[in-house]
């Protein structure tokens, strides 16, 4: 299942700035260097994660406070910060890990699950940065 997200992800990566429109571009900066892996439900996804870790520099894990079980079914917006802001495309249906290769620089990172949200303003380094969004069981 990871190497058909990769495959898919990399393959809406290359399309995706022909496919929207000139203002929509013009909106955004491009400061994906390059893509985004999401999974590790069960373990032998969650290993081929980890073994994938050291590619993406922003690295976010979701789970429920207390209890740390992992959590699915979250939405990510990143917003660069910094002399221009701009937006990643949203990223959908994340979790229970996200991996993305990001430009150094500080981001605003907004993850929400089941309609509660929660952002975090980090420096991604070159050598990464690790953060884990923790919900409040319901």
């Amino acid at each position: 299942m990871l190497t058909i997200r990769i495959l898919i992800t990399g393959l809406l990566f290359l399309v995706g700035p022909m496919c929207g429109s000139v203002a929509h571009a013009q909106d955004r900066i491009d400061v994906v260097e390059g893509m985004h892996i999401c999974g590790g439900v069960g373990q032998e996804d969650r290993n081929a994660m980890i073994a994938q870790r050291p590619k993406y520099n922003l690295r976010l894990t979701f789970a429920q406070a207390g209890t740390g079980e992992f959590i699915t079914g979250v939405n990510v917006a990143i917003e660069a910060k910094g002399k221009v802001e701009s937006t990643v495309e949203p990223f959908t249906d994340c979790g229970p890990m996200l991996f993305v290769k990001l430009k150094p620089g500080m981001y605003r990172i907004t993850a929400t699950y089941d309609g509660k949200s929660m952002s975090s303003l980090l420096r991604v380094k070159a050598a990464g940065t690790d953060k884990v969004f923790y919900w409040a069981a319901t």
